[in-house]
């Protein structure tokens, strides 16, 4: 049992810091901060968090892989 919880640990860990820093950081902020409010702050919080993150370096290449179908490269910018 303590195998399998640390099998599937690892594989979800290797998921997340697949995507961009940026973005894993905002999420942790988020729900972070969301617990301590309202939903409709918690909405709000999101928003602007999605909204900072869109005019970033790894946004862009995230993208861009995506339309080349290809693995993205986040550099954290």
């Amino acid at each position: 049992m303590q195998y399998e919880l640390l099998t599937v640990g690892i594989a979800i860990a290797k998921r997340i810091i697949a995507n961009g820093p940026l973005a894993v950081a905002a999420a942790k902020r988020t729900i972070h901060e969301g617990l301590s409010m309202t939903l409709d702050q918690g909405n709000r919080f999101e928003q602007l968090a999605f909204a900072n993150l869109f005019s970033t370096g790894d946004q862009h290449e995230g993208m861009a892989a995506f339309l080349e179908k290809r693995d993205a490269v986040f550099r954290g910018n």
